[in-house]
Order: structure tokens, then sequence, then C-alpha cells
């Protein structure tokens, strides 16, 4: 490295220039393959050439120290380059400046950059996949880029940071990656396991990178996510609300099928706000409300065999355009794998309409808006709690009430059962207990169901197995989750109600469930940022 001189506004610190000319070089059809994907790179030293004719072209000019590295210059008053990767062959590697411009050297192919893009804060890291087809970058805030072949499993964009992120790493089969802060707090996306941090230790100097360990015999490494275990013989109890722990440190697994197979499926309620909701913020959200963005993205890194929305998929604005501009872009990535049920918010549009149209034929008949499935051994009602939007309501002897009953008898030769719907049977939130439901509640007692999901309340709340007198009753009982954390906003808690054992109401998430042939893991799953969780197994009747 040599101390230098250039002009104030010489062209050597910005690469995205020096890129256009490279490219001229090439033919069209290779510069726009250079230009959206890996299939290409720029002549070889074509980039460095460009410049280094900047720096001898206005070195003598309007001078400023600049700091050279081989034949690329930087302004000391412009970008610096704060991290590099190396390509698989180690013959080759990237260079990446603060503001987001690349920098190939040997066998590493140019994939895109951020050099054209206004950053709200600089490039601090990047980390390359496995195969060189692409790269990450993060900047200070936690945003995460991705170009060429890496895939996106999150950001610490939208969190209020302690300290700023310095740097980052991938997993050796690049599904994922880690973040770290300058007090060494560790941030964990994908499959990128977490195995401890530096948050809480006095630093005398702050941490400045990071790197991945070597695979391990089986390709990646053992994953210890820490948790907040709710065991399964708990007391209830009627003591004050769960509340979340704060720190530095961050972890966020992915969901892959357990060895045997058996199907994880994940799910929640009370999603999406509308586009004209203050709290929307262009999508982003506030970090209290809106956060459908980040919950969704648990499910996109998921890996689930089913996704169960558990009503008011849209909180405001549930038309047509709500749905196409606000939930398709986020829960609607996973729409494939999607099993709905509607809440009282998506009836506030037109009789759903805008539900209905968004889902088709997965939301079951428009007129009755009930309707089950299989997934795995499991036998899965999907029902409609909006007791005054179909015929016969929700009362013993209407139709639904009938089909819930002739559904049950039919399948009952499966082991395990588990029903969904909007609103709670019981809640210690908003709105409290749901005795429109006693009917259908007790026809799932009756016949021996398992689990039963729902939303309403905006908060997460986990009943001991009852029966719907409010009796515990752990031979027969029903376990009732609420999952109200899809991302909307949260309600407050009043009476707790009998047999309540888990809740809290600040941090959004979705319930994982692994689905066995005898028994069901349960696993509440935070969004990016948060630690708080539930975890957990239980039996089947």
């Amino acid at each position: 490295m040599a101390l230098g001189f250039q002009r104030v506004r010489a062209y050597a610190d910005r690469a995205g220039q020096c890129e256009e000319e490279a490219m001229g070089t090439l033919p069209e059809s290779v510069r726009d393959s250079a230009n959206g994907g890996a299939g290409s790179a720029r002549p070889p030293g074509s980039l460095s050439r460009c410049v280094a004719r900047s720096v001898r072209r206005y070195a003598a000019l309007w001078l400023v120290p600049v700091l050279v590295v081989g034949t690329v210059a930087f302004s000391s008053g412009g970008h610096s380059v704060p991290a590099s990767a190396a390509s698989e062959s180690s013959n080759g590697y990237w260079l990446v400046a603060s503001d987001g411009g690349i920098f190939t050297y040997g066998d590493a192919n140019f994939h895109g950059s951020a050099g054209a893009i206004h950053l709200s804060e600089p490039i601090v890291g990047m980390a390359s996949t496995p195969g060189g087809g692409g790269y990450w970058l993060v900047a200070s805030d936690g945003g995460v880029f991705t170009y060429g072949d890496a895939g996106f499993f999150g950001s610490a964009g939208h969190i209020r940071l302690s300290k700023p992120i310095v740097g980052m790493a991938s997993t050796p089969d690049g599904g994922g990656y880690w973040l770290v802060a300058s007090d060494g707090g560790v941030f964990t996306y994908g499959d990128a396991g977490f195995f401890g941090s530096a948050g809480a230790v006095a630093l005398n100097r702050p941490i400045v990178g990071m790197a991945h360990g070597l695979p391990s015999a089986t390709g990646n490494p053992t994953m210890t996510t820490p948790t907040t275990t709710a065991s399964t013989t708990t007391t209830p109890t009627s003591t004050s609300t769960s509340t979340s722990t704060s720190t530095s440190t961050s972890t966020t697994t992915t969901t892959s099928p357990p060895p045997n197979g058996d199907p994880v499926i994940a799910a929640a309620g009370d999603i999406g706000c509308g586009a004209s909701d203050p709290n929307y913020q262009g999508g982003n959200g506030t970090a209290s409300a809106c956060r459908q963005k980040y919950t969704s993205d648990l499910l996109v890194a998921g890996n689930y065999s089913g996704v169960l929305t558990l009503g008011d998929n849209m909180q405001s604005d549930p038309s047509p355009t709500g749905f196409a501009t606000v939930y398709g872009p986020t829960w609607g990535r996973v729409r494939s794998i999607t099993h709905p049920e509607a809440g009282n918010h998506d009836y506030g549009y037109s009789g759903a309409k805008g539900y209905y149209g968004y889902f088709g034929s997965a939301a079951g008949d428009p007129s009755k808006g009930y309707y089950s499935f299989d997934v795995g051994s499991w036998h899965v009602l999907a029902i409609n709690s909006n007791c005054t939007e179909i015929t016969g309501g929700c009362a013993a002897g209407g139709a639904q009430e009938q089909w819930v009953r002739a559904n049950l008898a039919a399948n009952a030769g499966k082991r395990c059962t588990l029903a969904f719907f909007h609103h709670p049977r019981y809640s210690s939130g908003y709105d409290g207990d749901n005795t429109t439901m006693s009917p259908i509640f007790q026809d799932l007692y009756n016949a021996d169901a398992d689990v039963v999901l729902s939303g309403h309340s905006h908060d997460y709340e986990r009943f001991a197995p009852q029966d719907d007198a409010s009796n515990l009753d752990t031979s027969r009982g029903i376990t009732q989750f609420v999952v109200g954390t899809g991302g909307a906003f949260f309600t407050g808690f009043s009476t707790i109600k009998p047999n309540s054992q888990v809740r809290q109401n600040t941090t959004f998430g979705v319930l994982q469930l692994t689905l066995h042939s005898t028994s069901f893991d349960w696993h509440f799953q935070p969004e990016a940022g948060k630690t708080w969780t539930d975890t957990g197994t239980r039996a089947c009747h």
C-alpha cells in the first residue's frame, strides 16, 4: 500500500462508471448477462486499468490524500475497502467498497453491485456463495443485498441495533449467514446456527469481522438454538404476562423436515396492514405494527409443508387491491402451500370478496368458508368462525356444525386431528372467550381432536389441554393456541383465563408445528431480532 494523491472529483472511487467502460468492450449479449446474472465477467483487468487511468489523469490536480491498493485508489474522504471474499478455488477474490462497488480479481466473477444505489449506511461486509456464483453484501445497519445465486434469508435492517454491524460470514452450504455487530452480538439467518456471542463480554476493542468454521462431516455445523422451553407438565397458573427478552444476540432458525419426513407447518393470524395505514411505511412497518414483511420472511426461509392463516389476513384494506399490493408480496410468497381461513376484518370488504378472490378454491366454497384436508397422517379442519356470515352460523344443528360432526366421523381412523378458525374459544386477550364456538369446540372434544389454532386476539397464548367447560383434561383435552402475531399490531390482556400457561404480546412471529404420526412438537418462531419463544411436545389422543 502507498499514499498518493488524486483530484477530489476523480473517477477513481466511482467503480460503477469504470464498470460501464469495461462492459463496453464486451458483446451486448454478454454485457446483459454480466449486468443481471451470474453467467459472465468483465474482461480480465479492464476495471482496474480504467480506475488506474482515472488516477493518472487527475493525480496532479486538486490534490487530496488517497490510499492506493495495487492499481486502485480510494479517496480518504470517500470510500474504503471494508471487506473481501475469496473464490472457492482460491484463485480469485472480490473486494467491496463502502459504497457497494465490486472489484473482481482472478477467477472471481462479477454478479452485480450496489455502486449505483443510494445507501442509507455504508457496506461493511461481504460473503460469497459456495460455488462462487454470487455473494451477499451487508450494510452497517444490517441491511443485506444479494447478487447472483445468493439467496435472501433475512436481515437486521429493520432492527434498532445497539451497535452497528461490522461483518458477515456464510454457512458452508450457502443456505444462510451470520452477521456480527461491533459489540460481538451475533445474528443468524437461514441455516446458520447460533453457537454463542461476545455480546455480554466487556471488550477492550470493538469486533471488526467474522469467519465461519470448516464444514462438519455431514456438511453443516451442528445447530444449537437457545430457546425458552415450556414444559408440557407445567401446572396452569394465572401469573403475569410472559415478557420478551432483548439482547444483542438474535436467533432465527430455518426449519427443514425431520429425517423421518414428518411434515412441518406454520400458522399465524392478524397479518397485514393496508398501504394507507400510517404504520405501513412503504411496507417496512414500524417497530410495533405492520410487520407482515418480517413474519413472511420466516415462512419463506422455513421450507414448510404448509402454512395456515388464522384470519384477518388483511387487518385493514381487505380489498382485492389490499391483497394484491400488501399480502401478495409478503405472505403471498408462500401462497402455493397456504391453507387460509377468514377473519372478521376480511369480511369487512363486500362479504370477504377480496379474500375469496385472492385465494380462490384454496379458501373453500365462498358461501361456507369451511373445508378439510390432510397433512401427513393428520386430519385438519378449517372452520369459519364468522358465524353471522354463513347460513346456520356456528350453532348446534347448523349446516357448519353438522358438517364438522360428519367430517370428524368420516375421519375417525386418523390418530391426530387439528382444527383452526379465527375467533378463539378461549382467550385472556382482546375480546376474551368466544362462546359462539362452544358447539363446534365440543364436537372436536368429543372426537378426541388434539389441537385448535386461532387468532383475533393480537397476542400469543397457549392453553393446557381442556374441555369446553374450562376443565383441565390431560387425557382427552384440546391444546389451544392463540397466534394473533402475524404482524398487524398487538392488543392487551385482561382477566387471565383458567389453564392459560404461556402468553405474550411483544413479539411477532409464527407458530411452527411438527406433525408426527402420534404426537406434535410446537415452537414459536420469533421474527428476526427477537428471542422470545415457546417450545414443547405432546402426544395425540
